[in-house]
């Protein structure tokens, strides 16, 4: 009885590929080896800045026979990772975002360009106070390290319209050393200023607050009068019409009624 033909399938598989594509056979596991490293080296060329000198993925020849790499073309396993890109850093040109304001230097303004865009002042008076208190600690110690290690006089005095403390200072230790008293009556007049000027804003929160009760109670007070009118304006339409209803029962009685009695609506 003759003997079947040997099938090139692999029944084992799923899909049933050939023989020398399937990982039974040694053919096929040399073909599966080939195919990973061409995968590699696909993912090293994508991977690798433009200029590299990467190895071509389709340059392997294979035996056609045994579907095996031919020995002259070997393609690396292990290909070498290519360093990461430096990130790309955008300069802008000075004055894009504008210029600080209040700055001098003696009686002629400073210029000093800003770094990035000026935010909008926070609506929320809670959340502007919160983040004043964080940010000048911060200021505080930038400025002791600047005056520390450069020697420099400086003197920083900051207060917040919506605070309930007193003003932030802070004087660097030459200036203190150097013009302790003068350096007091400087925070002193700040101080005073601040004050000031947070009294000014309570009486002319209180003026306003004075003023929106007045207005309020002027508009309440119209209200009324307006209530009082139509009221007293309805009671007139009410007994108009009781006489209208009197006179026409007199008519339909035989009463003679002068025209000009009922009057114009």
């Amino acid at each position: 009885m003759p003997k079947e033909p040997r099938s090139r399938f692999c029944r084992r598989c799923p899909g049933h590929p050939q023989q020398n594509q399937c990982v039974h056979t040694k053919a096929g596991l040399a073909y599966l080896a080939l195919l990973d490293a061409q995968v590699e080296s696909l993912e090293a060329a994508a991977a690798a800045p433009l200029g590299a000198d990467i190895p071509d993925p389709t340059d392997v020849s294979i035996d056609p026979l045994l579907r095996t790499p031919s020995q002259g073309n070997q393609v690396p396993r292990d290909p070498t990772p290519s360093p990461a890109p430096k990130p790309i850093r955008i300069r802008v040109a000075p004055g894009t975002y504008g210029y600080v304001e209040g700055c001098t230097r003696g009686a002629h303004q400073l210029r000093i360009a800003r770094t990035r865009a000026l935010r909008l002042g926070q609506g929320d008076v809670k959340q502007a106070s919160s983040r004043f208190r964080r940010e000048i600690r911060n200021l505080i110690i930038r400025c002791e390290r600047l005056s520390v290690e450069t020697g420099c006089w400086l003197l920083l005095n900051a207060h917040h319209p919506h605070a309930h403390q007193a003003s932030s200072i802070y004087a660097s230790p030459r200036l203190r050393d150097e013009a302790m008293t003068e350096t007091h009556d400087i925070c002193s007049r700040f101080a005073k200023t601040t004050s000031v000027l947070v009294a000014a804003r309570r009486t002319r929160a209180k003026e306003l607050v004075t003023k929106l009760a007045d207005m309020t109670e002027e508009k309440e007070r119209a209200l009324r009068d307006v209530d009082d009118v139509n009221e007293q304006l309805g009671k007139q339409q009410t007994e108009l019409a009781c006489m209208r209803v009197i006179l026409d029962k007199l008519r339909a009685q035989g009463v003679q009624i002068p025209d000009d009695v009922e009057g114009d609506d």
